[in-house]
């Protein structure tokens, strides 16, 4: 018996990308690449954010809406304060990825960590102004 030749997902988005392209074939050239990058970026960050199949696909959302429902007079409306939403988002993936240690599809571990010390810092400087 032959082994069998695993297949790249790279052909099957090649052909999926043609059979859309056959079948909606009036818009801009990149739109339905662009749309399958922006598939597969969901994806992975999905899974990142919900540690694969353990997850539900909004759960990082949930979390950190709970999280910010314990500040009742917090200012969501203001910069740092929308800046602290985001923070926290990935501050959630950092403790999710603790509790369930899944492989990261989209970005590391320590891209997130950055990401966190980033806005910490961007909070800093808004608060100063």
């Amino acid at each position: 018996m032959r082994p069998t030749k695993k297949e790249d997902p790279k052909d099957d988005l090649q052909v999926l990308e043609k059979t859309l392209r056959s079948i909606f074939p009036y818009g801009a050239p990149e739109f339905i690449k662009t749309t399958l990058e922006e598939i597969k970026l969901h994806n992975d960050k999905n899974y990142d954010y919900t540690a694969g199949a353990a997850g539900d696909p909004f759960g990082n959302f949930d979390r950190v809406s709970e999280i910010l429902q314990l500040y009742p007079n917090f200012p969501h409306d203001s910069p740092a304060g929308y800046a602290v939403s985001l923070m926290l988002k990935q501050f959630d993936a950092f403790m999710w990825w603790m509790c369930h240690g899944h492989e990261l599809k989209s970005e590391g571990i320590e891209k997130k960590l950055a990401d966190i010390s980033v806005y910490i810092k961007l909070i800093s400087l808004m608060l100063r102004r």
